[in-house]
């Protein structure tokens, strides 16, 4: 049995229980950065050298620390899960992953927010506003809706 096995698999029976955005976004990662490496590969032959050298080519690439860090999760994931289907344990391997920088968030100040909202045209004045006054993230704004506005509190 091959990765390109246990990923068709996984696709057809794990991707449709996860969310929407997963369900577009993961094929996508899987044909650009698994199958290429992993694809015609015995599940045996995935050693832990097999993805430290995978993770140097994604490095080569440029891709950041933590893009890296979620493609390693996803192949895990989807070998346990192949494993699981088997009452198997999971595979231990021991990649070398780069180091993931904590980098502070920068947060607008309220001078900053002042400007955005000022210049802002139309529905975007108030979703910034509201945005920078909240604290909601952005699919938490897109989801609202007129009833949600309680005008007496």
């Amino acid at each position: 049995m091959t990765f390109a096995d246990v990923a068709d698999a996984w696709e057809s029976k794990r991707l449709p229980q996860l969310k929407e955005s997963s369900r577009y976004t993961l094929p996508k990662l899987i044909t650009r950065y698994l199958r290429p490496r992993f694809g015609s590969m015995g599940l045996e032959e995935i050693k832990t050298g097999t993805i430290n050298d995978w993770i140097v080519e994604l490095q080569d690439k440029g891709l950041e620390a933590k893009t890296i860090h979620n493609l390693w999760k996803l192949f895990r994931a989807i070998m346990n899960w192949h494993f699981q289907q088997d009452d198997k344990p999971s595979r231990k391997w021991y990649p070398s992953l780069p180091t993931i920088l904590e980098v502070e968030q920068r947060w607008f100040t309220q001078d900053e927010l002042g400007r955005i909202v000022s210049e802002a045209k139309g529905q975007f004045k108030t979703l910034f506003y509201l945005a920078g006054m909240s604290g909601l993230r952005a699919g938490e704004l897109f989801e609202l809706h007129v009833e949600d506005l309680n005008i007496n509190r």
